[in-house]
């Protein structure tokens, strides 16, 4: 009974206010309020919890609002439709233990004007730490309390920036990767591209056909005059045939003798397109030759085929 008389004379004149004007919405705004009996303050690691214990509406305390100016050691906890039981509470402020980092807590019930036909009414604590503290509202609530963790403000601040530098550095991480690989398929695609161009330039290359034939003869048969007869063969009794046969002029750029060591056998070798052309002069020349590609097509610059007259040659 004693409970109810303080509780009505701390509410008196603003429940007769509500209970004047707005009788209907004052009972639905008390019915639906939060009564606290006892705030106490545990620790938890190397932090601490404020414990608000009472008849609670965990719907309406969901809706709790903290104020704080940045790095300061005051904060607000705003607590809607929320009232004190005075008997279980009898003083508006708190103070706490010299080891415990909140100095004190002060209670400030408030009436609100909502608008010309609504009021309502809430709660403030006021909370003085002995550093910085950073609060926050743990969950769930219940129907008889209510968790506020109370952590170091900076060491909170410090934890924000580490995540906030590692996500920035993973971002730069993933940025730096990203351009990475698109220059590496940048790369490739260059090479491709590249390589697809070289081909089809070798392969008109292949197919381009030639308009002169500059042959080399050189005599390894160990008998002097057997190149000049060759040239002399090619050169004016089958050349006008050759020519005619193959589409293209017929030149004899270079006639020399070749070391007569040279254990190889009679052999044409010719360069790129110019294999049907080897062929055919092989079928005018006496005997059997070897007709195989240059294995270096830059080694003999201005010549096209190079006719070697082994020791076989007659």
């Amino acid at each position: 009974m004693a409970s109810v008389l303080k509780l009505a004379q701390r509410w008196f004149l603003p429940l007769l206010v509500l209970g004047l004007l707005l009788p209907t919405l004052a009972k639905a705004q008390v019915a639906k309020s939060s009564i606290i009996k006892s705030i106490s303050l545990t620790p938890q690691g190397e932090d601490y919890v404020l414990q608000i214990r009472g008849i609670l509406n965990p719907a309406e305390l969901e809706k709790i609002r903290i104020r704080q100016k940045p790095n300061s050691n005051k904060l607000t906890l705003e607590l809607p439709s929320t009232l004190v039981d005075p008997e279980q509470m009898p003083s508006d402020f708190i103070t706490f233990g010299a080891e415990e980092p909140v100095e004190n807590l002060k209670m400030v019930q408030n009436l609100l004007e909502i608008s010309e036909t609504d009021a309502g009414f809430n709660l403030d604590l006021v909370i003085e730490g002995k550093k910085a503290l950073k609060p926050e509202v743990q969950k769930p609530i219940s129907e008889t309390l209510v968790r506020i963790l109370l952590r170091d403000y900076e060491k909170v601040m410090a934890e924000l920036q580490n995540k906030n530098d590692g996500a920035a550095k993973s971002r730069r991480r993933q940025e730096r990767f990203t351009k990475e690989r698109l220059k590496e398929l940048e790369t490739q695609k260059q090479q491709a591209a590249e390589s697809a161009q070289k081909e089809a330039r070798e392969i008109i290359k292949q197919y381009r056909k030639p308009t002169l034939m500059q042959i080399s003869i050189l005599n390894g048969t160990g008998y002097p005059k057997r190149a000049y007869q060759l040239s002399v063969f090619l050169g004016n009794l089958q050349k006008r045939t050759v020519e005619e046969a193959m589409g293209m002029k017929l030149d004899i750029v270079n006639i020399s003798n070749s070391p007569s060591e040279r254990p190889i056998d009679t052999t044409i070798y010719y360069r790129e397109n110019y294999l049907k052309t080897a062929l055919y002069l092989a079928k005018l020349m006496d005997g059997e030759q070897r007709v195989v590609p240059m294995m270096d097509q830059t080694e003999r610059v201005g010549v096209d085929l190079e006719i070697y007259l082994g020791k076989d040659y007659k």
